[in-house]
């Protein structure tokens, strides 16, 4: 629900009773609460617009106005009051919000509030001579009744509330690690110790993360040799004469590989102390010529050679074959399962954090992504909410794009993905709605992001969450095109659709993104037959947590779901454990380990070798779910809570090996011996939820 709706409703509410409760000839006892109830409804109409302003000028205002109408009881000496009690109040509360209202805004807001102000005061006194005061006001409380009264009113509205002005707070203090206790059959294990980037040295495998680096010589060289796919080469150019904004000066690098004529044209990008950088990663082995473009001269004309060495097991970009995700360079399908991580302050600076996530997550739980939302920290890595970046044109913020670097390099070189959350919801203020919406700064930041970020390989990105409460299909896709047009190599983008809905915002993505709550197998497999020539993300986030939500996951639900999507056909998913980690929530920290996550490397070990592009749905041969390969005699079953799987083998070429796997326990294959095609039934040693592999999956 768009929390902006509910603020105005309440503020039309409040607005009503007040002009009521301070009726002509009302006593005293009954005015004070109806200037109170009126002020409170100008100030609510301020918030609801994203004024963010502090509740104290209600007070004030309404004492001074409830004071001044006693003493002036006048019909127009009244209405002058109510009126000069609402602009002094929009113009305290809106100077002192967060960030203060320009007079630009303050001024009209000063004179059209107050004016609907009496308009709904002039509708209450013409009501009141027709109803009685007490039956209509009586009306106008029973909805604050139902959401005090009713439980599930109570907590949808008191969260909906509470994360529109918690921001009205102090910021919460930094947190840079977090490793929380996870807890196992009731057993507290101890977390791992804080660590911090001194701490730990770095390894030979770091310094083989980091990108080559080419400065210009004195003769003007910038020939450079690297390796396919990963690191990345970086050339530095320096430009002291520069005039404006550096972030808005725009200059362009166009690589193009001379046997194939494949092109990348990717920008140079800002990197502070005069000096602007540019990035590539060679597709393809071989030589690449580059030359660089500008209106300014220092940055204009620039050439070199790039020789790229062959990486036959490199890992590349992103991608998709049909409906299913995949990854360039080993050319593998794969699917995507991110868990919940801390935003970028999190781990600035501090790779201690990064491979603790790493360890954990990866090795230990068998998850291949992290999720990790920015929010307005693409602005200054500080501020999450940007009603708390008090800049009028602000540009982004070279930490939060170190930051982002690293975890993306470190995540790459383990295998994983990172899939970025760009913005978040209005009510939050973790959008760029208040600069504007692909405007200036939104454009300037967009053109950062992809000629910083666009030649690294590991990637996706998601405009965010709740966009329907404010941003439209047309500003979705016209961000969609933009950023493609500059980014010199392809990242996925996508933008989450309506609650439970299974249509999109804008069909122009890259992937279909849905918010769905508790997807099922037959969810999942409709996700993906809707739109078969995309791969398919279930863009919630999976949380397992005790708010006793509807939505909310439990292990048999997190474990099941991981099974759902990639039987189903492979669609991605957000995981989190939120138990003893509820600031992971707001990305403050990370998940909190799984309480039991070998049941999750279970999963992921099964998957390791037998996820392939041409796996396709076979339930009608078995009771349970199938995933078979047409062309080789390959067949992948998985049934719940069951003792007996039945398997149709008849399609089979001849006679093939096959293992089980009860996915409740650390992996172990049982072996099922030599199978015939033919029809068989397997009875398992006790009910459970299993996973069979029938045949050889070797590529």
């Amino acid at each position: 629900m768009n929390v902006q709706l509910v603020l105005f409703a309440l503020a039309l509410l409040f607005r009503a009773q007040g002009a009521l409760w301070r009726r002509e000839n009302a006593p005293l006892w009954q005015r004070l609460p109806g200037w109170l109830f009126s002020s409170l409804a100008l100030w609510g109409a301020l918030v609801g617009v994203g004024a963010w302003a502090p509740f104290w000028p209600v007070l004030p205002v309404a004492l001074i106005g409830a004071g001044l109408h006693y003493r002036w009881r006048e019909k127009t000496a009244v209405y002058a009051i109510i009126f000069l009690a609402d602009v002094v109040l929009i113009l305290v509360a809106g100077l002192l919000a967060l960030p203060p209202l320009g007079w630009g805004t303050l001024l009209p807001t000063a004179v059209v509030l107050p004016f609907l102000g009496l308009l709904i005061d002039g509708m209450a006194r013409w009501l009141v001579k027709r109803v009685n005061w007490l039956a209509l006001a009586a009306v106008g409380v029973m909805p604050l009744l139902l959401l005090l009264v009713v439980p599930t009113a109570r907590g949808t509205a008191g969260r909906m509330l509470e994360s529109r002005f918690v921001y009205l707070l102090p910021q919460p203090e930094r947190v840079t690690s977090v490793h929380p206790t996870a807890t196992t059959a009731g057993i507290d294990t101890v977390a791992p110790p804080t660590r911090t980037a001194t701490e730990t040295a770095v390894s030979p495998a770091e310094t083989a993360l980091a990108p080559v680096v080419v400065t210009e010589t004195p003769n003007g060289l910038l020939d450079a040799t690297g390796t396919q796919w990963t690191p990345y080469i970086e050339w530095s150019l320096s430009n002291p004469s520069y005039e404006g904004n550096p972030f808005d000066l725009e200059a362009t690098a166009t690589f193009v590989h001379t046997e194939t004529g494949e092109t990348h044209t990717t920008g140079l990008f800002y990197a502070g102390e005069n000096t602007w950088q540019f990035r590539f990663t060679g597709t393809q082995p071989g030589e690449w010529l580059f030359t660089t473009s500008s209106r300014d001269p220092e940055l204009n004309g620039s050439e070199g050679t790039v020789t790229v060495a062959p990486n036959a097991d490199g890992i590349g970009f992103v991608t998709h074959y049909g409906n299913k995700w995949g990854r360039t360079g080993i050319d593998r399908a794969f699917v995507p399962q991110y868990v919940m991580i801390g935003n970028p302050l999190t781990y600035y600076n501090n790779p201690a954090e990064i491979q603790y996530n790493i360890d954990t997550f990866f090795t230990e739980h068998g998850f291949n992504g992290a999720h990790t939302p920015v929010f307005c920290r693409w602005f200054d890595i500080e501020q999450q909410q940007c009603s708390r970046i008090n800049v009028a044109d602000p540009n982004p913020d070279m930490r939060t794009f170190e930051a982002l670097e690293d975890l993306i390099t470190k995540v790459h070189a383990a295998g994983g993905v990172v899939h970025i959350w760009m913005w978040g919801d209005d009510s939050r203020s973790e959008n760029p709605k208040r600069w504007g919406i692909n405007g200036p700064a939104d454009r300037r930041l967009q053109r950062y992001i992809a000629a910083r970020l666009g030649p690294l390989p590991g990637w996706t990105m998601g405009y965010g969450y709740d966009l329907f409460e404010w941003v439209d299909g047309d500003e979705l896709t016209e961000w969609h095109d933009f950023m493609h047009s500059e980014m010199g190599w392809v990242h996925y983008l996508g933008a989450r659709s309506w609650k439970n809905r299974l249509d999109q915002m804008s069909e122009a993505m890259d992937y279909s993104s849905y918010e769905q709550h508790r997807p099922d197998y037959d969810l999942y497999v409709e996700s993906i037959e809707l739109r078969p020539d995309k791969p398919t993300f279930s863009e919630d986030r999976f949380r397992i947590r005790d708010e006793g939500r509807d939505k909310d996951y439990t292990m048999t639900l997190t474990r099941r779901g991981l099974w759902h999507s990639t039987m189903a056909g492979g669609v991605a998913n957000i995981w989190g454990n939120l138990l003893g980690a509820p600031q992971a929530n707001d990305s403050l920290t990370t998940s909190a380990p799984y309480p039991n996550p070998e049941m999750i490397k279970t999963y992921a070990t099964f998957f390791a070798n037998r996820f392939w592009v041409d796996l396709v749905r076979c339930n009608e041969l078995t009771n349970g779910v199938c995933l078979m390969r047409p062309l080789r005699p390959a067949y992948l079953f998985y049934a719940e809570e069951t003792a007996v799987v039945e398997m149709d083998l008849s399609q089979m070429d001849g006679l093939q090996t096959a293992v089980a796997v009860d996915t409740l326990l650390p992996y172990a294959e049982i072996d099922l011996g030599t199978l015939s095609p033919q029809n068989h039934t397997w009875e398992a040693p006790y009910p459970s939820d299993w996973a069979i592999a029938v045949g050889d999956f070797e590529e």
